[in-house]
């Protein structure tokens, strides 16, 4: 008689993208994201560069920490700031180095929350300052990049 051996089974897959949270709380008196409106439609190279100065740039260094020079980075090429349904959106990338280098920015100004996806050697990661299950969706053109990006990375 033959013994059958017991099945393995594989553990699951590690998440490709582990969501990062960072709860914000804007202090009395601070400008909401929603003061970006007149921005929409315009590169940060038109006029006031507001991925480096002002509210964008202040929340966007609190959410990523040291990982802000390199989202900057990933966002050398890039286009307008983005209006997509209540959500505005700026994706971009890494001059030369598109697909390896890249990176997005979703803003919910009704909410005054962001949620940052960032692609940087080949590993991706994502931020949002909202707080524990308040997750900001993802915009079509932000899901259409990372769809492109190696891994499994739009959800």
């Amino acid at each position: 008689m033959i013994e059958a051996s017991a099945p393995t089974v594989a553990p699951p897959p590690t998440p490709s993208v582990a969501e990062q949270i960072h709860a914000y709380t804007s202090p009395p008196g601070e400008a909401t994201l929603d003061s970006l409106r007149s921005y929409l439609g315009k590169y940060p190279n038109d006029g006031k560069d507001y991925l480096r100065q002002g509210i964008l740039a202040e929340r966007l260094k609190k959410l990523l920490g040291d990982r802000y020079d390199t989202v900057i980075k990933n966002l050398e090429t890039v286009g307008p700031l983005t209006k997509e349904g209540g959500r505005w959106s700026i994706v971009g990338n890494r001059q030369h180095q598109g697909g390896k280098e890249a990176a997005a920015v979703v803003i919910d100004p009704g909410r005054n929350g962001l949620r940052v996806w960032l692609l940087s050697n080949g590993r991706q990661m994502t931020f949002t300052d909202l707080g524990e299950g308040h997750i900001i969706p993802w915009t079509p053109n932000v899901k259409n990049v990372m769809a492109n990006a190696p891994g499994d990375a739009a959800k």
